[in-house]
């Protein structure tokens, strides 16, 4: 008689398949596998990584500094700007 195997429910196996790590130790063996230098990857991928960034700030749309005196009420949504945005504080300011 053939032996029964029980199947991992489906949230597991979308959890296994949604798991970050995964990816991340399936990406250092292949870095190691084709005997790149990892610091010569990683430096090339940081400065790709900037570069994306900087084209997302610069598409953003929503850079301006905003006076609260004179504001109408509209602002930029979105998570994009969101993500992009920085908030300004008193930082440094005494």
């Amino acid at each position: 008689m053939p032996r029964l195997v029980r199947k991992r429910p489906f949230m597991e196996r979308v959890k296994a398949m949604l798991n970050p790590m995964d990816f991340l130790l399936w990406l250092s063996e292949e870095i190691e596998t084709h005997d790149w230098s990892s610091k010569t990857v990683g430096t090339q991928l940081g400065l790709a990584m900037n570069f994306v960034f900087l084209l997302a700030r610069a598409n953003s749309g929503g850079a301006r500094v905003a006076d609260p005196v004179f504001e109408d009420g509209s602002s930029t949504s979105g998570w994009i700007a969101y993500l992009v945005s920085r908030k300004k504080g008193n930082a440094g300011v005494e």
